[in-house]
């Protein structure tokens, strides 16, 4: 393998199935060295307790300049380096917000509620447009046996149209957003797709799991955490696995706050994605760990564990730039 110096990174974690008044954080972790510093909390009170991760946390992290971007459930922070609040917005249309993206002067958040995209414009600070993606119930059920059916893509205003409802069974979970050379990347949990938007049509980019996260295309194919399979994984665009990078394991006895139902939170649950132009991958993992790897080695370069307690998995990550 070839010498490294390892990046600084940001991370965020979510309490997955947690009493109240514990939700997760914000850290930054020099990898080279090992040591790591939680340098947000986030621990209020009026947050959705109705599952899993829900509205907890802070999740997608996007950095432009000497702003920090961090997405939580319906409200996007704007923070400086040194971790003081800016700004915040909200948007009626932004609902158990996942993963988000910059490109040029536009970040783009998923609604995973809406199963939409929403454009913020980071320089009017305005919601600028939303892209909406379903398919009827009846629909997603044949989509999810195989059929070749398409969502239904619809543009709308974000600021004039009332809030679209929430979807249901019937949704994509989109939750993951990658923008390259004006082409929107979408994917979600219970989407067999990785969808592109260009130019206000909707398109098949490649095929992924169902459950996977961070996908999106790389070298010509997609890099995704299989989350099922407690893995980063290399594909082509048919979804043939070409490499895999397994996240760290750890013994049983090692664990802590193991929950009665693996439904709540599992060791191995895969998510969070960075890497480099040089070909690190780093990959997040629960419980807390930061997985290192290099471009086509399975065995990772380097492996940080924040904590051993399961419910905290890791969510978002990104290469700190100061």
């Amino acid at each position: 393998m070839a010498p490294y110096k390892l990046p600084t990174i940001l991370a965020t974690s979510v309490i997955r199935g947690a009493d109240k008044g514990i939700h997760g954080g914000v850290y930054l972790i020099d990898l080279e060295s090992g040591h790591f510093e939680r340098v947000l909390d986030w621990n209020q009170q009026d947050i959705d307790w109705s599952g899993r991760g829900g509205a907890r946390g802070l999740r997608g992290i996007a950095i432009r300049g000497r702003e920090i971007y961090l997405a939580a459930s319906d409200e996007l922070f704007v923070y400086g380096p040194d971790f003081r609040l800016l700004a915040s917005y909200r948007n009626p249309h932004l609902n158990l917000c996942h993963e988000i993206s910059i490109s040029g002067n536009t970040l783009y958040l998923t609604s995973t509620g809406h199963n939409t995209v929403l454009a913020f414009d980071m320089d009017t600070k305005r919601f600028t447009r939303g892209y909406h993606a379903r398919l009827t119930t009846r629909r997603y059920a044949l989509y999810r046996r195989g059929l070749p059916l398409l969502p239904r893509l619809r543009s709308f205003d974000p600021n004039a149209e009332p809030p679209l409802p929430l979807v249901g069974k019937d949704s994509l979970h989109i939750n993951n957003v990658h923008v390259s050379e004006g082409v929107v990347y979408v994917s979600g949990t219970r989407a067999r797709h990785i969808f592109s938007i260009a130019d206000g049509k909707l398109g098949v980019y490649a095929r992924v799991p169902f459950s996977a996260h961070n996908a999106q295309p790389h070298r010509g194919g997609v890099l995704i955490n299989d989350t099922a399979r407690a893995r980063l994984a290399f594909l082509d665009r048919r979804g043939r696995l070409q490499t895999e990078y397994p996240v760290h394991a750890y013994p049983a006895d090692q664990l802590e706050n193991v929950p009665a139902s693996e439904r709540l939170a599992r060791q191995g649950f895969a998510r969070g994605l960075a890497f480099t132009d040089g070909g690190l991958l780093i990959a997040g993992s629960s419980p807390a760990t930061i997985n290192v790897f290099e471009w086509g080695h399975p065995q990772p370069l380097k492996t940080i564990t924040l904590t051993h307690d399961v419910t905290n998995a890791i969510h978002g990550l990104e290469i700190w730039p100061f």
